[in-house]
Order: structure tokens, then C-alpha cells, then sequence
């Protein structure tokens, strides 16, 4: 439960702070788009207010040429009244020609005397103001001429005014040829970044300027441009969209002016509008993955630590439940040698104290001798195991090996046991195959593998069962001494342990059956000595045992001696 929440305190932490920073760049961003939606709007409305004062300059010197033309007496008048006047309104404006023509259309007087005498009749810039009841300022559709202004404009739009008389009659009208390109030094002044844009469409659909220029060129014919059409929809407001097919988003501001006629507009280009946001952003973005990272390796390290210190806790609880285990077997086992030794040795001393004392008649003498013999019979072989698990355990038990007849071996051990059955009354039985075949071994040490397992078969097996003991050769040049009896069984819990040193099913001082369960042990270590294997079987308390021992077959072992040699280098 530590582990977890040192690790998810911290990730919880980091992901709420990256949260809360992504939040406020989410509502920079925001801002920075209005910002930039704001500063196109404010330069959209400069860009307006100087066309439009432009144009209001050249429409100031139109009226005044209305009210020339009202004083010495209107198109009809000479040309040595018009001439100085249209002069000095020439000069002050940027405008290519000045034309004065009657009610019919036709050329009286103008700055160009190339084109006098020739009619306008059906231009749309006088039909216009012939057709327009009020006094206001006519702006024609821009078209170009055939060389550029030596200002580089492109284009000329017609600006005129109509002209009249005392009585209020028309008598005309004055046309100037404005010229576009003049405001262009303004309008690249104007500070809209490397990506932006600055546009200026006439009512009619053609661009009249763009800064920078780009795909579409002054003079082009632009209806379904994007902005043209948004101003021609809206009036004024703004655009967030691609112009071009290249997708780049631009913020757009359009203004819309009724005199004179112009739609001016500021394009600015997202991308380099959030381009601080963005860097901030790829700031935020590394600080917090290397805040991670830092996280991820304290994290391990954290975790590295704490599992180290569990294995390091596991195992000393490991090692302090062995040295429990070890000491609690220490314990029994000594208990149990204490109780298998005292039993004996009472016996002993008691028969002695006896016959010391000459309190045993001549009849009863015989039986003494015979107990102090058993008991010292059953106190030398205690001592044998212990001193055979001693030298196990080191590696220093002696083996003569030698080819054997392992039916004969099995035949010594089964008579040798014999009596001990017959004397608590159980049946002993055999199958042995004479002819099984030889093994390589020590016929003393496998007479003992075969005496252990018929005494631990008759030790368990109650009065009237039945011990078996088999002998036979097996598939793969192996031969197998099986002994199964009908006795008190092993529970499944206690049959893995079976064979260790000093285990017992029952280990009280108030058990049936007697020894200091070493036996086993020494079968198994005996029999791998060998090169051999035990496997034990039982299908549960009261319902017998089987222990089966396979050896390999003399042809089998190649060099015996190595083989125990090298167990017994692995055992020490």
C-alpha cells in the first residue's frame, strides 16, 4: 500500500499541475487570438481612414471645380478660363487628367488635349452621374492603362462630380483619373508581420491593391475572393479562414466604405500570431516531460529502494522462520534421541541394576541378558543412522561398489526382517524375479536401503496386515524394489516430507511408533548415491503405503565411482 501511494501521490501531483498549465495556456492561447483579431481590426480601420481622406482630398478639389465652373459660366466656357484652373488642380492631386464635358458627353476641356472632342457618352462613370439625382461623388470601376504611373500604380478610377449652373440645371460634369498606386508607401508601412496582408477591393470586384504581393495581381477581376465576398455579405467584421489553397489560417479584419466606394482589409497570419504561445507552449511541454522524467527515475529508484527493502525484510523473515524451523527440528530431534536413548538404556540399567543385585533367579537370568542385548542392539543402530546421516551430509560415507545380483540382496534383507514380521504378526510377502539382473552398488548399503523399508513397512503395519516386497526389471534397463504394506497410511500434507531428515507424522513423546526418522532419509540419499531414485505413493491415512526404488541396470552405469564422487563433491 506504501509502494502504491508513493507512486500515485506524485503522478497525481504532475498530472494536476500540467492540468492547471494546460488550462492557462488554453485561455492564453484565447487571448492571444483576440488580441490578434483586435490588432487586425485597428488596422483595418487606419488603413480606411487614410484611403478615405485620400480620396476626400481629391474629392474637395472636385467641388471646387464645381464652383468654378458655376462662376465663368460652365463647360460652355472657354478654354482660356479652364485651362489655368484645371492646371492648378492637376498639380495638387494625385490624379493622371482632369476632364470636363457637357450634358451630351463630349470632351470640353481637360488636362490631356489628346482627347478633347471626344464623347463619354456611354461610360458608366457619366451615365452614372447623368442618372444619380443627388450632388455626391461617383467612383468608377478601376481599369488599367496601358503603362504604369511613374508611382507604379496599375490602375486609374474614375472620380466625378456633376457640374451646374446658377438655376441648379446641369450643364456637365468633371471627371478626375485617380490614380491608386500613390497611397502604396502607406499601406507597406503598415505593420501586419512577415505573413500578413493588406487588401483594398472596389465595389465592382476588382483588387485594387495587395501588400505583399502575391498570386493575385492589382487589377484582377477577384468576386469570389473570401474577403470580398464576407465584406459584400457583412459590411464590416471579421474572418478566421484559409484565403489561398495552401490551408494557412489568416485573421481577418474588413472595413466597408460608401464614399468613396472601397472595402479595405488586414489580413494577419495565425501561425506567427501564436508563435510566443506556441514557444511558451513547447517550454511548458519540455519542463513537464522532464519534470516526468525526473519522476519516472525517483520513481524507480523509489520503488527499486522499497523492493529492495522488502526482499531484503522477505528474507530475513526467510531466514528467521529457518532458523525457527531449524531450531524447533533441533529441538524435536534432540527430544526424540533424548526418549529413543533413555527407553533403551532404563532397560538396560534396570536388568543390570538387577542382576547385580542377584535378585534374578537362574530362569529368568536368560530373558535379562536377552533385553540388555536388544536394547543395546536398538542403541547401536540409532547411533549407525546418526553416524550415517553424519557422513552423508559431509560426503564421506565409504561405497564399495561392485556388480551384485540385487534378488539376492533383497532375498538377505527380506529373511533378516522375517522374524521381526512373524513376532508382531505381520504377513510378509515377496515377488522376487531371480533373475531382475545386476546392478552396480554396495550390497551392504542397498541390504540397507531394502532392511529400511521393510522396517519402516512392519513398524506401521498393524497386527494382522500385510507388508509386500518386489523385485523386478523394468523398460529401459532399470530395475525396480517396490515395498507396499496395508498399514496406517501417510496424509497427503506429510507425504512431501517424507524423506527429510528428522520428520516424523507424529513427533509427540506419546507416539505408537518409535525412531528418530532418519530412516527414510537415508534410503533416498543411499539409492541417489547409487544413481538411483524413491518415489513414495499413499492414497491417505489407513490406507497403506508404497515406496518404490529404481536403480539402473549394471550396463547402465558407466563409471560408478565418478558418479558418487561427484555427488559427494556436490554434497560437500
Amino acid at each position: 500500500m506504501r509502494r502504491f501511494l508513493a507512486t500515485i501521490i506524485p503522478v497525481l501531483l504532475l498530472v494536476s499541475m500540467a492540468g492547471l498549465r494546460a488550462i492557462d495556456l488554453r485561455t492564453a492561447r484565447a487571448e492571444q487570438v483576440r488580441a490578434g483579431e483586435t490588432r487586425a481590426a485597428n488596422l483595418a480601420e487606419v488603413t480606411a481612414t487614410y484611403l478615405g481622406e485620400t480620396f476626400a482630398s481629391t474629392d474637395a478639389t472636385l467641388r471646387q471645380l464645381v464652383v468654378q465652373a458655376r462662376r465663368i459660366g460652365g463647360p460652355a466656357a472657354p478654354s482660356s478660363e479652364w485651362l489655368p484652373i484645371l492646371q492648378v488642380a492637376r498639380a495638387g492631386l494625385p490624379v493622371g487628367a482632369i476632364t470636363i464635358t457637357d450634358s451630351y458627353g463630349t470632351i470640353k476641356h481637360s488636362t490631356q488635349p489628346a482627347i478633347l472632342g471626344q464623347s463619354r457618352r456611354n461610360e458608366a462613370t457619366f451615365r452614372s452621374l447623368m442618372q444619380t439625382g443627388a450632388d455626391v461623388l461617383i467612383a468608377g470601376a478601376p481599369f488599367p492603362i496601358a503603362m504604369a504611373a511613374p508611382d507604379g500604380g496599375r490602375l486609374i478610377i474614375p472620380l466625378g462630380r456633376k457640374l451646374f449652373d446658377d438655376e441648379g440645371r446641369v450643364t456637365g460634369t468633371v471627371v478626375v483619373s485617380f490614380i491608386p498606386g500613390v497611397p502604396q508607401q502607406f499601406l507597406r508601412s503598415v505593420d501586419v508581420g512577415a505573413l500578413g496582408t493588406v487588401w483594398v477591393f472596389h465595389p465592382d470586384g476588382v483588387l485594387m491593391y495587395r501588400e505583399p504581393a502575391g498570386a493575385e495581381r492589382t487589377g484582377d477581376q477577384v468576386p469570389e475572393h473570401p474577403v470580398f465576398a464576407a465584406a459584400r455579405r457583412n459590411g464590416n467584421g471579421l474572418l478566421r479562414s484559409a484565403l489561398s489553397s495552401d490551408g494557412v489560417i489568416k485573421l481577418t479584419a474588413y472595413r466597408t466604405r460608401e464614399n468613396p466606394p472601397l472595402i479595405t482589409a488586414v489580413s494577419l497570419d495565425e501561425a506567427e500570431i501564436l508563435a510566443p504561445w506556441r514557444r511558451e507552449t513547447l517550454r511548458v511541454g519540455f519542463f513537464f516531460a522532464l519534470l516526468a522524467a525526473m519522476l519516472l527515475v525517483v520513481q524507480l529508484l523509489l520503488v527499486r529502494e522499497m523492493g529492495a527493502r522488502s526482499a531484503a525484510l522477505a528474507r530475513e523473515k526467510g531466514a528467521r522462520e529457518l532458523a525457527e524451523h531449524a531450531n524447533a527440528v533441533k529441538d524435536q530431534f534432540l527430544m526424540t534421541l533424548s526418549h529413543e536413548l533413555r527407553t533403551p538404556l532404563t532397560a538396560i540399567r534396570g536388568w543390570a541394576r538387577m542382576l547385580a543385585l542377584g535378585v534374578v533367579d537362574e530362569p529368568r537370568r536368560a530373558k535379562a541378558v536377552d533385553a540388555i542385548e536388544r536394547n543395546a542392539l536398538a542403541q547401536e543402530r540409532l547411533i549407525a543412522d546418526l553416524l550415517d546421516v553424519s557422513r552423508i551430509t559431509g560426503g564421506n560415507l565409504p561405497l564399495n561398489i561392485q556388480p551384485l545380483q540385487i534378488a539376492k540382496v533383497a532375498q538377505h534383507a527380506l529373511d533378516t526382517m522375517r522374524p521381526t514380521a512373524e513376532a508382531k504378526g505381520v504377513q510378509l510377502l515377496c515377488a522376487i524375479d531371480d533373475e531382475a539382473g545386476a546392478v552396480s552398488g554396495d550390497p551392504e548399503r542397498l541390504q540397507q536401503v531394502v532392511w529400511n523399508l521393510l522396517s519402516n513397512a512392519i513398524k506401521f503395519t498393524p497386527t494382522g496386515g500385510r507388508v509386500l516386497l518386489e523385485v523386478h526389471a523394468r523398460k529401459g534397463s532399470e530395475i525396480q524394489i517396490a515395498v507396499s504394506d496395508t498399514g496406517v497410511g501417510i496424509s497427503t500434507q506429510f507425504l512431501p516430507r517424507v524423506f527429510e531428515r528428522f520428520q516424523q507424522e507424529d513427533s509427540s513423546t506419546t507416539r505408537t511408533h518409535g525412531g528418530l526418522g532418519l530412516g527414510l532419509s537415508i534410503v533416498r540419499s543411499l539409492v541417489e548415491l547409487h544413481g538411483g531414485r524413491v518415489h513414495v505413493s499413499s492414497d491417505g491415512i489407513g490406507r497403506g503405503a508404497r515406496f518404490e526404488v529404481t536403480l539402473p541396470a549394471a550396463a547402465q552405469l558407466g563409471a560408478p565411482q565418478l558418479a558418487i564422487g561427484g555427488l559427494r563433491g556436490e554434497e560437500a
